[in-house]
């Protein structure tokens, strides 16, 4: 029998300064749709990945030259179900860069993240893969596995980022979906 309160620990654990660090590397990075240019952070989330996720299987998945997707799996101890964290790589334009009040290129301001993308969802990514990095530190704990797909076509709700990865890679489904998309923080969705 294994410990679920263990796994429970590990995930809820204090890792604010672990999503912060992620969220401000991957807003650091533009990735604005339209154009819809996602090579350059979908290649640092997979280095993310790689970094802070032990054991992490991460595969890149171009839905055109330049929009391309990320999907990571780890798995636990057994044979189990499957969750996946989703997310999107893509975000909305910047518009007018005197219009900001603070840095669009991600800042810390009174206890909050700022950013293109810091809510929708490049905070929500960063969320995910501290996830997976805490149950990958407990893998013996859990069985099943988890998947982390990220989309790079969302914002324009184009055909080249989850529904390409849902008819291309089996794994990219599973028993249960969690997606870190703020949009608003009064609102939790259930599908």
């Amino acid at each position: 029998m294994h410990d679920v309160d263990q796994v429970r620990r590990a995930i809820s654990s204090d890792r604010t300064s672990q999503v912060v660090e992620l969220a401000m590397r991957l807003i650091g990075v533009p990735s604005p749709n339209p154009d819809g240019d996602t090579r350059a952070v979908a290649a640092l989330a997979a280095d993310l990945l790689s970094a802070h996720v032990p054991g992490v299987a991460v595969e890149l998945h171009p839905g055109t030259a330049e929009i391309v997707n990320v999907v990571a799996r780890i798995k636990g101890h057994a044979p189990g179900r499957r969750i996946v964290f989703n997310g999107h790589l893509d975000t909305y334009p910047l518009g007018e860069r005197m219009s900001w009040s603070v840095n669009p290129d991600g800042e810390v301001v009174g206890g909050r993240l700022y950013g293109r993308g810091a809510a929708d969802m490049k905070g929500g990514i960063a969320a995910s893969i501290a996830a997976m990095a805490a149950l990958a530190e407990q893998r013996e704990a859990w069985a099943g596995e988890v998947v982390l797909t990220l989309a790079g076509d969302e914002e324009s709700m184009g055909p080249y980022g989850t529904k390409y990865l849902l008819d291309q890679v089996p794994h990219a489904s599973g028993d249960a979906v969690i997606i870190g998309d703020a949009g608003s923080p009064m609102v939790l969705r259930f599908g």
